[in-house]
């Protein structure tokens, strides 16, 4: 006997349960009514965008972290630059780019 999916009861695991298929046999309710095509259709239809909709979620994510991680990067850098030339110890300028830098990772969420 030929069946739509989904309708053999089964386990979790996914075995056959023999004695609820037969009660459902014996009763006549093994069988669902037919589905109208239309809405086979549509549900298809839904079920095929999905994933190209989750897609391009994601990558709309990722294009506007990518964004925001370029913006600060360069709203930062101007500044370090200019404090870097300036100042005329070793010492400063490398107390200045590591604060610099603990900024950056703080704000675009690495640390």
């Amino acid at each position: 006997m030929l069946l739509e999916p989904r309708v053999v009861p089964k386990t979790s695991s996914g075995k056959i349960r023999r004695a609820a298929c037969r009660e459902l046999y014996e009763r006549g309710q093994l069988r669902r009514p037919p589905r109208h095509p239309r809405l086979a259709l549509v549900r298809l239809t839904v079920r095929s965008w999905v994933r190209p909709v989750r897609d391009l979620r994601h990558a709309t994510a990722g294009m506007a972290y990518a964004s925001y991680v370029w913006s600060v990067v360069i709203a930062l850098a101007l500044p370090t630059v200019i404090a870097l030339i300036l100042l005329p110890s070793r010492r400063w300028r490398f107390a200045v780019l590591r604060r610099t830098l603990h900024l950056l990772t703080q704000l675009v969420a690495c640390a």
